[in-house]
């Protein structure tokens, strides 16, 4: 008697996930990019992480064998999905604390710029005065004191426009 040759017992294995799995951590990915890098857009990549948690959920929660081999990838969006509302969170809270702090301060930044721009224009005017005194003097002591130049005439006569103009 002769016996049929043995064949190996091979189960099939499950082949793929479901495709909540791979939802879930798709979502995730593209929640932390556009969280991370994409540091403009928080509220979208918070809620494409609040669907990444919820898909994520759902898959980890299914019992198919095609679900069952799907587990990683739902867990994975699921903490992407995670870390990606916290940090959206934390980006739009920052944010918000940072327009707030500016908004309290700016006036009062906007009026010591403002009294330091009045400061250097004061002391701008007085170099200058001093530089056309001193130009003067010069002049003085090499020419007659009657005599002025056509330019220092014009020069003196911007300068009282700019005085009477402040006055």
């Amino acid at each position: 008697m002769t016996q049929p040759p043995m064949t190996p017992n091979y189960q099939m294995q499950p082949q793929g996930s479901s495709g909540l799995s791979t939802a879930s951590f798709v979502l995730g990915i593209i929640a932390i990019v556009l969280t991370i890098i994409l540091f403009c857009v928080p509220y979208l990549g918070g809620l494409l992480g609040v669907v990444a948690v919820i898909l994520g959920a759902i898959a980890m929660s299914q019992t198919t064998p095609a679900a069952a081999a799907g587990k990683g990838k739902a867990k994975t969006g699921l903490i992407l999905g995670i870390i990606s509302i916290v940090l959206a969170g934390s980006i739009v809270v920052a944010a918000h604390a940072g327009l707030n702090f500016l908004k309290k301060n700016a006036p009062q930044w906007q009026k010591q710029m403002q009294e330091k721009a009045d400061e250097m224009k004061k002391q701008a005017e007085d170099a200058q005065k001093k530089a056309i005194e001193d130009q003067q003097k010069m002049q003085n002591q090499t020419q007659p004191s009657s005599s002025l130049l056509r330019h220092d005439r014009v020069r003196l006569a911007y300068e009282q426009c700019i005085r009477q103009s402040h006055a």
